[in-house]
């Protein structure tokens, strides 16, 4: 796909022109003209988040270059529940523009980048899990910290999301990913389970 959910992007706000024919060729396939009319025509901000590399590069870094008017955009994706998958996304920028994202000095740096990839790409594609849904970060988190365990020897990292600022919410999830297969071994919710959205 050469956007997140290009459809629903466009709900978003932005508009798109429908043209005939082929445009471009991404991953092997070909991409409709009318789908990179519509990718362009979208706010640079949601761009950004819609990038299908974001979690490999901005995703990865706490260091952002945000004016006001992006973190307000940024803001108001982040409470859009129509969207998880942006949701999710702005809000990690959003706790990294805040400071409250915080690596792991034990590992070299590109291993803390492989592993914020990895946890957020996996939390990205399993929101509906049941593990995943009782936190339900696409809702928001305060903090994220990559971590380890003493018992878990080399290779191995841990990406602590949370809530923690919320006077009536405390929780987050416990993610374990193993550095060598890039893939994530262990989900782990605690504290508080997400309450249901108000109708």
């Amino acid at each position: 796909m050469f956007c997140i959910k290009l459809h629903k992007l466009m709900a978003v706000g932005a508009c798109a022109m429908s043209i005939a024919g082929t445009a471009a060729v991404r991953n092997g396939r070909p991409v409709a003209a009318s789908q990179v009319v519509a990718f362009a025509a979208l706010s640079p901000t949601v761009r950004m988040l819609s990038s299908t590399d974001f979690w490999s590069r901005t995703g990865t870094t706490a260091a952002h270059d945000l004016d006001a008017g992006t973190i307000a955009e940024l803001e108001k994706l982040a409470n859009d529940a129509t969207h998880p998958d942006l949701s999710l996304r702005a809000t990690k920028l959003l706790c990294d523009h805040a400071g409250h994202s915080h690596s792991n000095p034990d590992l070299s740096d590109a291993d803390n980048a492989r592993a914020v990839t990895v946890a957020f790409e996996y939390l990205e594609s399993h929101l509906a899990d049941a593990e995943v849904a009782r936190y339900a970060p696409a809702r928001g988190f305060s903090h994220m910290t990559v971590s380890s365990m003493a018992d878990d020897g080399d290779g191995v990292a841990w990406i602590l999301i949370e809530t923690a600022a919320g006077p009536n919410f405390r929780g987050g999830l416990n993610i374990r990913v193993d550095l060598k297969a890039l893939k994530v071994t262990r989900v782990k919710q605690w504290g508080d389970v997400r309450p249901a959205p108000a109708k």
